[in-house]
């Protein structure tokens, strides 16, 4: 039970971020996988062999790096979202996007266009992109670490 209910977790928090809160299907299988916890399980009760039981074993093993991976990617998206937004609406970011003439840096012209380019920046700055981005990084970070996890080892075929 409770490994059919982590299955559903993970597939849960993997299709949110690979079908970015799109389908929401409950036929969802993780990645380079076209059996689900239950049909391995089914296989072995049914006598198949003991190729059987290392796939069990190895769809277990991704269903954890998964599991660890989407929540890491999940913990580390807000922050790095936050570190990405203060980068490009810094002042020098701005300055440097800007370009402006010495000239009005000089006449003090320069600080209410930077002002200009900050509120246009963030104006379509709403909940539902800053959502989408952090999504998109959460993601991200996710496939990278699921990597990380499985390292250089070599995949069984399923």
């Amino acid at each position: 039970m409770f490994a059919r209910n982590t299955e559903k977790v993970t597939k849960a928090f993997l299709e949110a971020l690979v079908a970015q809160g799109g389908s929401e299907s409950t036929q969802f299988d993780l990645p380079h996988w076209t059996r689900d916890l239950d049909r391995l399980v089914d296989e072995i009760a049914k006598g198949k062999n003991e190729e059987s039981l290392d796939r069990l074993r190895d769809y277990l093993s991704d269903l954890s790096s998964w599991l660890m991976a989407c929540l890491t990617g999940y913990q580390q998206a807000a922050p790095q979202w936050s570190v990405d937004f203060l980068d490009r609406s810094s002042p020098k970011s701005i300055e440097k996007g800007a370009k402006l003439p010495d000239w009005k840096k000089h006449l003090g012209l320069a600080s209410s266009e930077l002002w200009e380019r900050y509120n246009e920046m963030i104006q379509d700055l709403t909940p539902g992109l800053v959502e989408d981005e952090v999504r998109d990084i959460a993601a991200k970070i996710a496939k990278e670490h699921y990597r990380n996890l499985k390292g250089k080892s070599k995949r069984r075929s399923k």
